[in-house]
């Protein structure tokens, strides 16, 4: 795929910092699409649209940039601890400084007498010594198609590193994993390795293909139009990596955190229902596939995810014949009901699961489900996240509760 060259509005992303885009001088004639082109000199404060890159979290800050703000913090805090701030986190106010002018640029294309930038430039800013990237080129773009371009130059980067380093096949999946799982997750439910081996590998590709490695830096989203929701491409790999390890089933890795996010929300219900993967770009591919083919359909993800096993469902017949509680509750002989509860509630409970050969089966799988999740994330987590998946699948959520 040709690189695009970049026009207003692209996407700019920071090593250290956060995301703005790029604003171009209104002197340009030079349009694509009815959008102005950019050029080399397009890297300066005003060419961001928010000014900024929000925080910085830069390691490479300068003690005196770090001390100034410090004391600016004093005037509002005396007990403010710079060490302190720093082990626990806290970023510092983006001081965009300019670099040099942008880099990789287009050699024999000028816009208003200078070099044409493309969507593979880079440059870096002096204040946190971030390298500063594009994620899109401003243009229409599928994301899909460039998501898998990407993926391209990276298996390609990775097996070149691997020959040149004399690295063994062995260790593919771990760099692989190290660029394309982004890591700025509040909380990740896969593992994560650290080794010198993963770091030469992290500043090899910050020094030679920085475009590449900022790109993975961030989540990647993809629009659903089927649905109309957005779905986390990055967290579906990740998730689906840990699948792999952990087979027996995708409920441990529900995270509370999911219900607050609808693109983590989508990618665990696509990575649950994906076919577990190696590496996180196997992962992103087999997704892509999916999502091109003409069978694809985004309404399934939710729908599949409500139909149980049958050894599942096997499972809980044999405890409905043997008369075991379905609810995985237990009562002590004995002990009166109002020490577990509303007595009225817990008997209304019991006569509507000593129905269960009365209940339809998408009844009996919403009971299955609710019980498998509910060890992991509470009886309510459980409901809630239930009732959600129920909406999106176009189903009301049945009397079972």
């Amino acid at each position: 795929m040709a690189k695009k060259y970049v026009v207003e509005n692209a996407g700019l992303n920071c090593q250290y910092g956060e995301e703005s885009w790029l604003i171009v001088p209104g002197d340009r004639h030079i349009t694509i699409g009815g959008r102005r082109m950019a050029n080399e000199t397009d890297y300066k404060k005003t060419c961001l649209g928010c000014g900024s890159f929000g925080g910085c979290h830069s390691p490479h800050i300068s003690q005196e940039a770090a001390q100034s703000f410090h004391d600016a913090l004093l005037e509002y805090d005396e007990s403010a601890n710079l060490h302190q701030l720093a082990a626990a986190g806290i970023s510092f106010p983006c001081q965009y400084q300019p670099g040099p002018q942008w880099m990789e640029t287009k050699e024999d294309v000028y816009i208003a007498g200078y070099r044409a930038l493309m969507e593979d430039s880079w440059t870096f800013c002096i204040y946190g010594l971030g390298i500063i990237t594009l994620y899109n080129s401003g243009q229409v773009e599928n994301v899909s198609e460039t998501l898998q371009e990407r993926l391209r130059q990276l298996e390609k980067v990775v097996d070149a590193y691997m020959q040149e380093n004399g690295i063994s096949k062995k260790h593919k999946n771990d760099l692989i994993n190290s660029i394309a799982l982004w890591n700025g997750y509040g909380a990740i439910p896969w593992d994560t390795k650290v080794s010198q081996e993963l770091w030469d590998f992290g500043i090899y590709m910050e020094k030679n293909h920085p475009s590449l490695s900022n790109f993975f830096e961030r989540g990647i989203y993809l629009f659903d139009e089927q649905t109309g929701t957005n779905i986390d491409i990055s967290y579906m790999a990740g998730l689906n990596v840990a699948m792999n390890k952990s087979p027996n089933n995708c409920w441990s890795l529900l995270e509370p955190e999911i219900l607050k996010d609808e693109a983590a929300y989508n990618g665990y219900l696509e990575a649950s229902h994906q076919e577990p993967s190696e590496n996180a770009l196997e992962a992103m591919k087999k997704f892509l596939d999916s999502y091109e083919s003409p069978d694809y359909n985004g309404s399934s993800r939710y729908s599949d995810y409500l139909e149980m096993s049958e050894v599942s469902r096997d499972i809980y017949e044999q405890m409905y014949k043997q008369g075991s509680s379905l609810d995985g509750s237990y009562y002590e002989p004995g002990v009166p009901l109002e020490y577990y509860g509303d007595p009225d509630e817990i008997l209304a409970r019991k006569q509507r699961l000593a129905d269960w050969d009365k209940w339809s089966q998408e009844e009996k799988d919403l009971l299955i489900l609710q019980r498998g999740l509910s060890s992991y994330i509470g009886d309510e987590g459980a409901d809630e996240f239930i009732r959600r998946v129920c909406e999106n699948a176009g189903r009301e959520k049945t009397s079972w509760k």
